[in-house]
């Protein structure tokens, strides 16, 4: 199938994956008053009112809503990935520490190398 051949359905997901609802889910299951959260968030508490009724909202908003309750919102959202798909990888940025790793350890073989080298001669 190519990539162009799959269609993305954004009602389907919203139906499967409701970030307000998730969000009041758990302020309700840890008695949690939403006053309390809008004063930490510095945020009106209709604002909030409002995010709680979205499916989706910003990331931006999930992070302060992580960090006003102390929780990890976004292993919540993460759990919900099917495990069939594969997570991404930085390979360039770890080859590149591997790679720069690798050489300093050929200077210094080259070093002791040297010295070895010298010892041997006298």
């Amino acid at each position: 199938m190519s990539r162009r051949d799959r269609k993305f359905n954004s009602e389907a997901l919203k139906k499967e994956i409701n970030v307000g609802a998730m969000i009041d889910q758990y302020l309700r299951k840890n008695k949690i008053a939403k006053s309390a959260i809008a004063r930490v968030m510095k945020r009106d508490p209709s604002t909030l009112a409002s995010f709680l009724k979205r499916p989706s909202i910003q990331v931006a908003v999930l992070w302060e809503f992580s960090n006003a309750v102390y929780y990890n919102f976004f292993a919540d959202l993460a759990a919900k990935i099917p495990a069939h798909w594969p997570p991404h990888t930085n390979t360039s940025a770890d080859k590149d520490t591997e790679i720069a790793a690798l050489k300093a350890e050929i200077e210094k073989l080259k070093t002791e190398k040297e010295l070895l080298l010298a010892v041997l001669k006298k």
